[in-house]
């Protein structure tokens, strides 16, 4: 794009309205302060407004600024202070096979993944094997290469290599029509490999057009008439359609995994997994080993539930399920509220007294039903003052409670969760 002074000027007025939006919002993070959000929403919509008369290049970054300040403005700040006490290591078979055990259920989307990639990839190893050809290994490493834990991660990596492939195989088979000479070759693989690796971060689809006429070349060029160069290509094309189908097939029948669906479970899990560990932190009398396996249960389902995000973040526009800034808020929020509660853990300020029990249980109950209905009129409210510690705890929870409500109107949020986990 040349330069437009009349552009950049409106840039950075722009810009400068953002600023003092910065300001207010690190000032009330930094001293736990209550959010002006009224206010700042409705500079935010000035903003979003006057971002579509921008070009579609400088629209798109600003759309994503203001979406990006619109979670910061319903965040709650973490919290200001660092725990003084230490806790002594857990033993090394507790750091060491701890976090195995703990995914060693159906419920980990990596162990599932690891069982479908082994019930998929023995039978087409066998089929590999079978077959009389020196390329019968591509189907395997297509196959395995292709296959990821989600449907839709997989579905989209197919038609990348697949359509990488076809197309490096017509590049492969004009090279293979051009050259013939062994120095010709030569020549050619070092601009093609320079351009291979350039492009390997850049796109996959890219990559694999570059690599299959690499792979032709370096073929021919250290087994000269071995093989036919145009087999050659047709071998690795027809293993690499058949490797990405197999794939696709896989990851539809054996424990496929739905977007957006799957969101609200994965939402509904991180609910109901926090409440257990508020329940384990703020029990006085809860052991370490409960504590300690609450904690890495919560932690485990905001990971399954960001992974979640990310895939529906990348899906078509028409499949993509609305209100993902009100499930980033929750996502964020709970990040905080596991924060909060661990740094109560260390700092040994947990107390057992009246206050405390009645919000420790109004608050975990609150986050049970969110997970199951988050339309249901919500617990009442306890009628005695919340404890200073538990504050920002019951501030995470009336956040998501309100995200919550806006994915149940959106539709975005279901509360059949049957068929988004599979067995176990």
């Amino acid at each position: 794009v040349e330069p437009d002074r009349a552009l950049h000027g409106r840039g950075a007025h722009l810009l400068r309205r953002v600023a003092p939006m910065l300001r207010v919002l690190a000032v009330a993070a930094e001293q736990d302060l209550p959010r002006p959000v009224p206010r700042v929403m409705r500079a935010l919509d000035g903003l979003e407004g006057e971002a579509g008369e921008f070009p579609a290049q400088c629209r798109t970054v600003l759309l994503l600024l203001v979406d990006r300040l619109r979670i910061a403005a319903t965040l709650a700040a973490p919290e200001g202070f660092v725990a003084e006490t230490s806790v002594q290591d857990l033993p090394w078979r507790e750091q060491v096979l701890g976090p195995f055990f703990s995914n060693l259920t159906l419920h980990s989307a990596v162990l599932r993944h690891a069982v479908r990639g082994a019930l998929v990839a023995a039978p087409a190893l066998a089929v590999g094997i079978a077959v009389d050809s020196p390329y019968a290994h591509w189907f395997t490493i297509t196959l395995i290469l292709t296959m990821q834990p989600f449907f839709a991660l997989t579905w989209q990596r197919a038609a990348q290599r697949i359509g990488g492939t076809v197309a490096g195989a017509v590049l492969g088979g004009v090279l293979a029509a051009t050259l013939h000479s062994p120095l010709a070759l030569g020549i050619a693989l070092f601009p093609l490999c320079i351009v291979t690796l350039a492009v390997r971060s850049v796109s996959f689809s890219l990559f694999m057009a570059c690599i299959t006429p690499l792979v032709v070349l370096l073929t021919e060029l250290s087994m000269p008439g071995a093989e036919d160069a145009w087999e050659v290509l047709w071998l690795r094309t027809g293993f690499s359609l058949a490797g990405g189908l197999l794939a696709v097939i896989g990851a539809l029948v054996i424990w496929p995994s739905w977007e957006p669906r799957r969101l609200s479970a994965e939402i509904s899990g991180a609910l109901r997994a926090h409440a257990l560990l508020l329940e384990a932190v703020l029990h006085p009398g809860a052991t370490r080993a409960r504590t300690e396996l609450a904690r890495r249960a919560a932690g485990r389902a905001s990971n399954n539930l960001e992974a979640s995000l990310a895939r529906a973040a990348r899906e078509p526009a028409h499949v993509r399920p609305a209100g993902l800034d009100a499930a980033m808020a929750i996502d964020a929020a709970l990040r905080r509220l596991g924060g909060h509660l661990i740094v109560l853990a260390l700092g040994g300020s947990v107390t057992d007294d009246d206050p405390a029990r009645t919000w420790r249980d109004h608050l975990a109950d609150r986050l049970r039903q969110m997970a199951a209905d988050p339309m249901a009129p919500a617990p009442e409210r306890p009628t005695m003052p919340c404890p200073t510690s538990l504050q920002r705890l019951e501030r995470q929870a009336s956040l998501m409670a309100g995200a919550m409500r806006r994915l149940a109107e959106l539709g975005s949020f279901h509360t059949d969760h049957s068929a988004d986990h599979g067995p176990g």
